[in-house]
């Protein structure tokens, strides 16, 4: 990448992130990346959920499924975040 494209790849990085903190938004994981939804650590959960459901259900992989889950998570909300293209009424993505 040319310099002069860094640097706009660098602040539709920042704009996006300033949208995150003004409304507040947040993934699975948290911005973070400490785990926690209310206080509680969902790594932990996950662990416990993932015992009884092996026990249940031994070829789902419930590991990956979570894993999986907080990778979409991410995605979802980098792309619905406003940007140009969007509130211009055509979709894109960045």
């Amino acid at each position: 990448m040319l310099p002069n494209q860094l640097t706009l790849v660098g602040n539709i990085e920042e704009m996006i992130c300033n949208i995150y903190k003004t409304d507040k938004l947040t993934n699975i994981a948290g911005m973070d990346q400490k785990y926690l939804i209310k206080g509680k650590n969902i790594y932990a959960w996950q662990g416990k959920l993932l015992e009884k459901s092996r026990r249940l259900n031994p070829e789902f992989d419930f590991l990956k499924c979570f894993d999986e889950c907080l990778f979409c998570s991410d995605e979802v909300m980098y792309f619905t975040v406003p940007n140009p293209r969007n509130l211009t009424g055509k979709s894109g993505f960045i």
